[in-house]
């Protein structure tokens, strides 16, 4: 009946007469203006008379306008309530407005149109039609602003601004190819950070967003910090390519940090997770421009080139944290932390050159093994106030004076075992060194240089009774022996000497 009801007209014809109905229902509302309550209140006049004449003209426009134009139609249909319940004051009014919203959406879900458009937004898919960006993702969101901008405060507002946000964010990756999806929506964060009339909530949402929308490419980066971190001699086989790197994560980065620094008066808890943002995408750009140039894909291209990666790395984030020790100082001692735990964990436990093969040069001295150990203890020489970082210090020069002696036995590469002559070498070496600080604390009147030093002494001087003198025989056993004792105490009568002298002046 309906269906036969309907033909006896043309489509024009009833949009005609729905037009003219709903005319007339507009005429009620507006005579009726002078009803409207800011409390949520029906009226039959003001508030039916403009629910009728909103139902007729959808109805009207759905005779004569095909989709996708019909749903621009409809929102405007919602910008026309939100103006009038601006006008009226009438809070009802205002929520009439999601009818036609809740139309459109009902319409386009039925749509393949907006399948397009939706897989284009979270796939690898191509841009839409300029018809269906424009029809789908522009003018539903700039007529959705405007019901946001019509409406008066209240929770009808609140909720039309954040489905105006949830559209516009929508539009950005449906505009943009599928590799600029993220940095696209960083410079929308960005833009809301700066626009100062924006409600503080949106460039959080906007920027979880983005974050979400980044999150293969994090999840990758995390898979293969893993997969460094547990050993993997070849995390670079799990780098991502470094121009998705750069683009999606060092200039989304960059743009929301600088935004955020930029900021209108920000408070300084945001100030502070602005240098996190900033200092996190600075790390993970320097680890994945150095692991990019030496391609270490291979056992054989990591025993040639792994320590020098390596060593390379560790002494940028050294260099990163003197340079920030300018600007700010929890930065410097952030990356002064990354830079030596690298050291600690990755040179000295896993995958340390003694253990695993690896090429360290045919220079003594002047090879990564020695070079390694001795930059990191003159990175750390600038903090060497702090007891923490002068014991990490002293450390890293023990470090070198072992990698010395290994290189100077082994050549390039150090695995295999000690022999003999290296045994006496580090003996020698490590009684030098402990002569040094020994010699260095009671001059400089450092307590923490001589404890040190009569430790190692003490250290060495025990390595030689029970390992190195166990070796030898007869005539040999005696000298050493005798040696060993005469050094100590010609050490003890100079520490007494020394240091007494030094007590009884203070």
């Amino acid at each position: 009946m309906l269906a036969l009801a309907h033909d006896l007209l043309a489509s024009p014809s009833w949009a005609t007469l729905l037009a003219l109905a709903a005319l007339a229902a507009a005429a009620l509302s507006w005579r009726a203006r002078d009803e409207a309550d800011d409390t949520p209140q029906w009226s039959t006049a003001l508030t039916g008379g403009a629910a009728l004449a909103a139902l007729l003209l959808g109805l009207a426009m759905a005779e004569i306008i095909a989709p996708p134009w019909c749903w621009c139609a409809w929102l405007i249909i919602a910008v026309a309530l939100a103006t009038w319940a601006r006008r009226t004051r009438d809070s009802l009014i205002g929520y009439l407005a999601f009818a036609p919203v809740v139309t459109t959406m009902a319409g386009m879900a039925l749509d393949a149109r907006t399948t397009g458009y939706a897989r284009s937004i979270f796939l690898a898919e191509p841009t839409p039609s300029i018809l269906d960006l424009a029809t789908i993702g522009l003018l539903p969101a700039c007529l959705l602003a405007a019901c946001a901008w019509l409406l008066l405060p209240g929770r009808a507002r609140t909720a039309f601004g954040w489905i105006a946000l949830a559209w516009s964010l929508g539009f950005v990756p449906a505009l943009l190819p599928a590799p600029w999806h993220t940095p696209g929506l960083a410079a929308a964060t960005a833009a809301l950070i700066l626009c100062r009339p924006a409600p503080r909530p949106w460039p959080i949402a906007a920027g979880a967003v983005t974050f979400a929308f980044a999150i293969p490419l994090l999840g990758k980066l995390l898979w293969m910090l893993g997969l460094s971190l547990s050993g993997d001699p070849l995390p670079y086989l799990a780098l991502p390519p470094l121009l998705t790197v750069l683009r999606e994560l060092t200039l989304s980065g960059t743009l929301i940090g600088i935004a955020l620094w930029r900021g209108p008066a920000l408070p300084e808890a945001w100030r502070i997770r602005t240098i996190a943002v900033l200092a996190a995408t600075g790390t993970i750009t320097l680890y994945a421009l150095a692991k990019a140039p030496l391609a270490i894909a291979d056992t054989s291209r990591f025993e040639m080139l792994g320590m020098l990666e390596r060593v390379v790395i560790t002494q940028i984030f050294f260099a990163a944290a003197w340079i920030a020790a300018r600007y700010r100082q929890d930065i410097a001692r952030a990356l002064l932390i990354v830079a030596l735990s690298r050291f600690v964990w990755f040179d000295l436990a896993i995958l340390n050159p003694a253990f695993v093969p690896q090429a360290v040069g045919t220079i003594p001295l002047l090879n990564l093994a020695t070079l390694d150990a001795a930059l990191v203890a003159a990175w750390l020489w600038p903090q060497r106030a702090d007891r923490w970082w002068r014991g990490a210090m002293l450390t890293a020069i023990a470090v070198a004076v072992a990698a010395t002696v290994r290189q100077a036995t082994h050549g390039d590469i150090l695995t295999g075992p000690i022999g003999r002559t290296e045994n006496w070498l580090y003996s020698a070496a490590f009684l030098g060194l402990a002569l040094v600080w020994l010699t260095h604390g009671i001059r400089r009147n450092l307590d923490d240089f001589r404890v040190v030093g009569l430790g190692l002494l003490v250290a060495v001087t025990l390595k030689v009774f029970l390992i190195d003198a166990a070796i030898l025989e007869g005539i040999l056993r005696i000298l050493s022996l005798l040696g060993l004792g005469v050094a100590l105490i010609a050490i003890g009568w100079a520490y007494r000497r020394f240091v007494g002298v030094q007590s009884l002046s203070t």
